[in-house]
């Protein structure tokens, strides 16, 4: 997740979302990992395209991404949102 400290979204993602996270079973399978956007841009992500927009949560694998969603668009959209991201790279052959 790339955040920022004065974004309104971030913070209400926080508040739907991200208090919970780390204990749902898709917090489980793919971690939440947040990056600011006033901080240096991770060296294990150098294969990964930055992002200005907060929040944005980019799917990683491998440092490889594979999906992206700019923004938060509410609690049951986001979680149907990551949801489609993961079903789709379950069922995207290697």
């Amino acid at each position: 997740m790339v955040e920022q400290e004065i974004c309104p979204y971030c913070k209400m993602f926080d508040r739907e979302v991200g208090v919970d996270y780390d204990s749902t079973d898709i917090g489980q399978e793919v971690p939440l990992r947040r990056i600011s956007l006033q901080a240096d841009w991770p060296a294990d992500l150098k294969r990964v395209r930055y992002d200005r927009l907060t929040p944005t949560f980019i799917l990683v694998e491998n440092g490889k991404e594979i999906g992206r969603l700019r923004g938060y668009p509410g609690k049951v959209i986001f979680w149907e949102l990551l949801n489609q991201m993961i079903d789709k790279h379950k069922n995207t052959p290697d």
